[in-house]
């Protein structure tokens, strides 16, 4: 990514998940996320489901929640 801008105004939760979702599948590495809510609905479950992908594919997933409701069993 060098050379490219590296901030994104996204607007609302739709494209803001969309953008999520793409940049978990694309890490390589490593993922380091830190988010206030991890909810146990659509749009959480599509986030687990991405970082654990991620995580069988060798990526190391750091997570820091402030609050998760009932999405990790």
């Amino acid at each position: 990514m060098a050379g490219q801008e590296r901030i994104l105004n996204i607007e609302n939760n739709v494209d803001a998940l969309v953008w999520r979702l793409r940049l978990i599948e694309s890490a390589k590495e490593n993922i380091m996320l830190s988010i206030f809510d991890f909810r146990d609905d659509n749009s959480g479950q599509d986030m687990m489901a991405a970082l654990l992908n991620a995580a069988d594919r060798g990526v190391k997933v750091q997570i820091l929640v402030d609050g998760m409701e009932k999405i990790i069993k």
